[in-house]
C-alpha cells in the first residue's frame, strides 16, 4: 500500500517534522564530509585562506566567509534528511545530531 513505518530508534526535533535516526545521521555526516573533502571545496577553501591573510581584519572576516562557504554546502545536502534550506534548516541538523554526541560513530 505504499506506507512505511519510520526508522527505529527516531529521534524528533522540536518544532520539525524531521526524524534523524543513528544512520540517517551517519549518512548526512558521510555526505557533508564528502563535500567538505571534495577538491572543489577544498580549492575555494584555501582561496579563502589566502585572501583573508592578507586582510587587516582577517579573523572576522575569514570566520564570516567560511561560515558562509560551509553553509552554502550544507544547504545543498540537509533537504534530503528533512531539514530546511537555510540557517535555521542547519540550526535544526545541528541541533539532532545532539542526540547522538555520546555515540562514538557519529561525531
Amino acid at each position: 500500500l505504499g506506507l512505511q513505518a519510520a526508522p527505529t530508534p527516531a529521534h524528533r526535533k522540536n518544532n520539525s517534522s524531521a526524524v534523524l535516526s543513528k544512520a540517517r545521521a551517519l549518512a548526512l555526516q558521510n555526505e557533508l564530509l564528502a563535500a567538505f573533502s571534495a577538491a572543489r571545496f577544498q580549492k575555494k577553501l584555501n582561496e579563502l585562506s589566502r585572501e583573508c591573510g592578507e586582510a587587516k581584519d582577517k579573523k572576522t572576516s575569514y570566520h564570516s566567509a567560511l561560515k558562509r562557504l560551509i553553509r552554502k554546502e550544507q544547504v545543498k545536502i540537509i533537504p534530503s534528511y528533512g531539514f530546511d534550506a537555510s540557517d535555521e534548516g542547519v540550526t535544526e541538523m545541528l541541533t539532532a545530531f545532539q542526540t547522538f554526541e555520546e555515540d562514538p560513530d557519529v561525531y
